[in-house]
């Protein structure tokens, strides 16, 4: 693939991941088309149980290309990793709007009744809630920036010296 089109690619896909507004969409349409709730479960079980069963062997591939090949050890990577972290958390609040906007439309289409649309949370619980994850992912957001930030500054450890190190680690045993 172009390495032109895959960066943003995979910062277009890592971007849309984030988001939550899959997951409810889904189930209404699948619900639409006549699928069962249990089916649709089973659905995302399969997919899940299917994630996870090929973590193992794409750990392995990992561990046979190295450390080295990969583009984790990059410095430009490191850089990209760096700015991407605002997006995680614009992605994450966006999720959680477009998730709670986007039941407008289905009650509008009589597709989810009013009394399944309508929340019985009172006002000052939502505005509590809402600032304090606000407050929480900013915190978070800045605890990483400013780790990121110093590992960058660090960099990464020369061959010789990690290999050095892992040799006294064993003699020290």
């Amino acid at each position: 693939m172009n390495r032109k089109i895959g960066i943003p690619l995979f910062c277009a896909t890592a971007f849309l991941q984030g988001m939550v507004f899959y997951g409810p969409i889904a189930t209404l349409y699948r619900q639409a088309r006549g699928v069962s709730v249990f089916q649709i479960t089973l659905i995302e079980s399969i997919s899940l149980a299917c994630l996870i069963a090929l973590e193992i062997p794409w750990g392995y591939v990992a561990d046979r290309i190295g450390y080295r090949r990969t583009l984790a050890g990059k410095r430009w990577m490191l850089y990209a990793m760096l700015w991407s972290i605002p997006l995680a958390y614009l992605a994450s609040v966006s999720g959680w709007i477009v998730a709670e906007v986007g039941r407008q439309p289905w009650t509008i289409q009589d597709l989810l009744p009013t009394v399944a649309s309508v929340s019985r949370i009172n006002t000052g619980s939502l505005i509590t809630a809402f600032f304090l994850f606000v407050v929480l992912f900013t915190t978070l957001l800045i605890a990483e920036l400013m780790i990121m930030t110093r590992q960058i500054r660090i960099g990464p450890k020369p061959a010789d010296a990690h290999a050095a190190q892992e040799r006294t680690s064993i003699d020290n045993q």
